[in-house]
């Protein structure tokens, strides 16, 4: 299964999003109130005060309305550059992601955590750093 990113003709697969030692993928759409919330958090946070990557996966719209709501909602480059689109549901067929925002927390490529929330004390908490 691949995953188009959004700012250009690259994919991803499934093991590409999560080989990093550790890495967190948000599922998110444009329709939810509190995934918008939790974009513009991270947008007002800004990516580099997370230690580990992150990907926003979109579950199921099109590239159109994904640009679209990125670019109403002000998003960072730094963000938008780390968006992939699932327009099949893999993720919610396979992983059981029933409601957005969902975050998910993988170490060593399998899925240590689950939260609906985000922010750089969660992640320290889930990936333990010195």
């Amino acid at each position: 299964m691949d995953f188009s990113a959004l700012n250009d003709s690259s994919s991803y697969t499934y093991d590409q999003l999560i080989e990093s030692p550790e890495v967190v993928l948000m599922f998110w759409t444009s329709q939810c109130m509190y995934c918008r919330r939790e974009l513009e958090k991270l947008n007002k946070l800004g990516l580099e005060q997370l230690p580990v990557p992150i990907f926003f996966v979109n579950l199921g719209e099109s590239r159109r309305a994904i640009e679209a709501f990125l670019k109403d909602m002000k998003i960072n480059p730094d963000i938008k550059e780390k968006v992939v689109m699932d327009p099949d549901l893999f993720f919610v067929r396979n992983f059981g992601v029933l409601g957005v925002p969902t975050y998910f927390f993988f170490a060593d490529k399998e899925i240590v955590y689950k939260s609906y929330r985000l922010s750089p004390e969660t992640v320290k908490g889930v990936f333990v750093h010195e």
